[in-house]
């Protein structure tokens, strides 16, 4: 049973989609613990395998229903910048369009530098507080994306808004990680020179 439960997973997130199809209808794999699912399609989302990520979407036994669950694929596909798998899950899932959710994911986007995939949830995901602007900006300095870091910056005016004893708390972020660059990408968006002052 581990062996063919495994050998599913693998499927799924590898994109074999008509395999993992097989596995599940032969073995009666329809009735898989719904953990197996979701891991399985948070793989193949991060992995950009839109044919499985639809048919797990669309078997509610093999998936769980609740939106954290599915916030977690959603992130998956932020972290590996596939927009494609992005506008699936919206059209199975509306409420992955909620504002909350979008953050989760607009976050996981900016650590691993997908622009387009940020300018995509960025409608929905602008940051609604100083304190979610700066876990945004705090997740391009973990992820050592100044690009990312550059693009929010001049879009979001929520994070410009941020106060200025917290802008020393990212920089002291970035200096603990070792990498200064990041005091370059504020100044050259006018926000070191407030900090310097200060």
């Amino acid at each position: 049973d581990h062996a063919f439960r495994s050998a599913f997973r693998r499927c799924c997130q590898n994109g074999h989609a008509l395999a993992a199809k097989t596995l599940a209808e032969h073995l009666k794999f329809l009735n898989l613990v719904q953990t197996d699912g979701l891991q399985c399609m948070v793989g193949a989302a991060a992995n950009g395998h839109i044919l499985v990520v639809s048919w797990l979407g669309e078997h509610s036994d093999l998936v769980s229903g609740s939106i954290a669950d599915w916030t977690k694929v959603m992130c998956a596909a932020a972290a590996g910048g596939h927009i494609a798998i992005l506008e699936l899950l919206w059209s199975l899932r509306s409420d992955l369009k909620s504002p909350r959710v979008c953050l989760e994911g607009l976050l996981s986007a900016l650590s691993a530098g997908h622009i387009s995939f940020v300018i995509s949830l960025f409608p929905t995901a602008k940051t609604a507080d100083t304190y979610s602007a700066e876990q945004a900006l705090l997740a391009c300095v973990l992820g050592r994306q100044w690009s990312a870091m550059r693009w929010l910056l001049e879009h979001d005016d929520t994070v410009r808004a941020i106060p200025d004893y917290r802008h020393v708390s990212i920089l002291v972020k970035a200096c603990e990680l070792g990498d200064a660059y990041v005091l370059q990408v504020l100044r050259d968006a006018g926000i070191w020179d407030v900090v310097d002052g200060g």
